[in-house]
């Protein structure tokens, strides 16, 4: 991020001009990949209610009231049609998992409903 935004010492982001705020979240797009998505309006019983997580503190399993219990990947693939009300992530290490939309909520993470 230092070669891309030109910031060569221990700035913090807030005091960053303009231009290099803006060099850093394009960056961040770069890395991160970036596409432009769409907003679909989906009912409350198409929401992850409740998740099942391993000893380990994984979420393996995902409940939504309309469906029951679904197994990670089939939670996976439902949300990528649109069919339950979540976003399919990917960690850096390749990995894909659920999150909730964003919103300005931070009290509805998956995580919490386990």
């Amino acid at each position: 991020m230092r070669k891309a935004t030109g910031v060569k010492d221990e700035k913090k982001i807030k005091d960053f001009t303009p231009e290099q705020f803006e060099k850093l979240w394009r960056a961040i797009e770069r890395y991160e990949g970036s596409k432009e998505g769409k907003i679909t309006e989906l009912s409350a019983e198409k929401q992850i209610d409740a998740v099942k997580k391993n000893k380990k503190g994984t979420i393996i399993a995902h409940h939504v009231e309309i469906l029951g219990w679904l197994s990670k990947p089939q939670a996976i693939e439902l949300a990528r049609k649109g069919e339950i009300d979540a976003v399919v992530a990917t960690s850096r290490s390749g990995k894909e998992y659920l999150r909730t939309r964003p919103d300005s909520s931070g009290d509805n993470n998956l995580v919490n409903l386990g």
